[in-house]
């Protein structure tokens, strides 16, 4: 760069600032006091791991759609008079006895039987996951784990898969996964079809079989990852009865088609009490979808929540930033939003966005995908809205340059009132922070996970409290033995005590 042109450059920044209304962007002169005062290190609280905590659960604890309690006797087909508003859902039968030639087949099925997906075990313990279509019952997969009685054994859907687990019964074991449909389920029948999903029921059909109890419900998840704090539009968490809230991707049985968006509630006095209290699915393009990895802003000046997701199979071309808003309370059950795409200046795909209004104007963070081949390179970028204008509207990239490459995990934290940048390092294992002009301004000392956890910063908001939160993930999997890559994430909680504010 010319010595011409860098005044000409500051004062375009400077400009820039000015229209936007945030004080950080600035285009102070080298070695000038404000310079300086930019060049000193921000505070930097010392954080230590305190939890780690993997919530399983086939079923959500909050969203149990059917339960027929305790079986006196067993009918040959249970149909429960309610079924999933989108395809995330399992459902469980408690089996206490199998007699020779008996089977059992928890799953979803229209009440006139002519449609189904469902598990299927017989004496032997041999599983299988069928289909039924107008053309008949279309075995897809199978497996031999030989199951005895007494067991569990449910059928779950998590967007384009579908998987059978098994679990010795009793209260607290763990589910054991038994096979994948690898997408074959799709092929007969696309549950994401709304048509077709609001026909389908909980149901379970058995022979020779003695149940003691059946429950469907929307699917949990395996592993949480992606954790965005809900905020305030200007940055602050969000605080209800005392309580923060989270998004985060819900991993289902694979990758990212087969995860779904989650809220989770959390205790600042106690961050190992994750409770799922929402979920959030999206109707796009005539179809029932799980996006994810997006965030939830209030803006109480609209009395409205903004929600943001990431759509498409991650990591392929196609990827992109959606977003909708809402005045339905998402903390709170069971939402289907319609999403449009994010019209963000973005090269070739985007994930990871990142939403915080300051001086008046809208902040984007996002990750840019640059290319895809012969290898997948992206990083973070800073963009705007119209001055004066909605989240969405006329969004630019600021003039500034890229954050660090292959960083992601876009999150914003104001320190000392400005609000910086955070993104994940996972070759150097570190969180850069970083300034309005994508300057680094130092790194979070904090534990680096496996993976690539997402820096997730706040002050605890407990009045009184000096101490930060830190909520990221690690890239545990969930046996992986039989299931593919997308079932990490273990939540792992950090807190800085009695840090200064910074």
């Amino acid at each position: 760069m010319s010595a011409q042109w860098r005044p000409r450059r500051r004062q375009a920044l400077a400009a820039l600032a000015a229209s936007a209304g945030v004080t950080a962007l600035t285009a102070a002169r080298p070695g000038t006091p404000e310079d300086r005062q930019r060049q000193r290190p921000l505070p930097n609280p010392h954080f230590t791991v305190t939890h780690r905590h993997r919530p399983v659960d086939l079923i959500a604890p909050r969203f149990v759609g059917h339960d027929t309690g305790p079986l006196a006797s067993t009918p040959a087909r249970l149909l429960a008079p309610v079924g999933p508003a989108a395809p995330f859902a399992t459902v469980v039968a408690e089996v206490a006895a199998l007699r020779p030639g008996g089977t059992v087949a928890p799953g979803l099925e229209t009440a006139d039987g002519s449609q189904a997906v469902r598990a299927r075990c017989d004496a032997e313990g041999t599983v299988s996951l069928e289909v039924r279509t107008a053309g008949g019952i279309t075995v897809v997969a199978t497996a031999a784990p030989r199951l005895q009685a007494p067991f569990r054994l449910a059928c779950s859907v998590t967007g384009a898969t579908v998987a059978v687990f098994a679990a010795t019964d009793g209260p607290g074991l763990p589910w054991r996964p038994l096979l994948t449909d690898k997408g074959a389920v799709a092929g007969l029948l696309d549950l994401r079809q709304p048509s077709l999903l609001r026909l389908l029921r909980y149901a379970c059909r058995s022979e020779g079989a003695v149940l003691r109890r059946v429950r469907g419900g929307y699917f949990g998840q395996l592993g949480l990852r992606d954790l965005h704090l809900v905020r305030e539009a200007e940055g602050s968490p969000y605080v209800r009865d005392g309580r923060v809230f989270f998004t985060a991707g819900c991993a289902g049985a694979g990758f990212s088609q087969e995860a779904h968006t989650g809220v989770w509630s959390m205790d600042p006095a106690d961050p190992g009490s994750l409770e799922q209290v929402a979920k959030v699915f999206f109707t796009r393009d005539g179809l029932l979808v799980g996006d994810h990895g997006g965030q939830i802003v209030h803006d109480p000046a609209r009395d409205r929540f903004i929600v943001l997701a990431v759509g498409g199979n991650l990591p392929t071309p196609g990827v992109r930033l959606y977003h909708t808003t809402t005045s339905a309370d998402v903390l709170r059950g069971v939402h289907v939003l319609h999403d449009s795409p994010l019209a963000a200046p973005v090269t070739r795909s985007a994930w990871d966005p990142a939403l915080v209004r300051a001086g008046g104007r809208w902040l984007w963070a996002y990750a840019d995908v640059t290319e895809y081949e012969p290898a997948l390179r992206f990083r973070p970028v800073l963009a705007a809205a119209e001055r004066g204008g909605d989240y969405a509207d006329g969004i630019a990239r600021l003039p500034v340059p890229p954050g660090p490459a292959q960083t992601e995990g876009c999150r914003w934290q104001r320190f000392a009132g400005r609000p910086y940048l955070l993104v994940s390092d996972r070759t150097r294992r570190t969180y850069p922070r970083l300034d309005l002009t994508m300057r680094q301004r130092g790194t979070l000392d904090a534990p680096y996970p496996s993976g690539t956890p997402f820096p997730q910063v706040f002050p605890d908001p407990r009045p009184g409290s000096d101490d930060w939160l830190l909520v990221t993930f690690d890239e545990s999997m969930y046996e992986e033995e039989v299931l593919p890559y997308g079932t990490h994430g273990k939540v792992v909680t950090m807190r800085a005590p009695g840090a200064a504010r910074p």
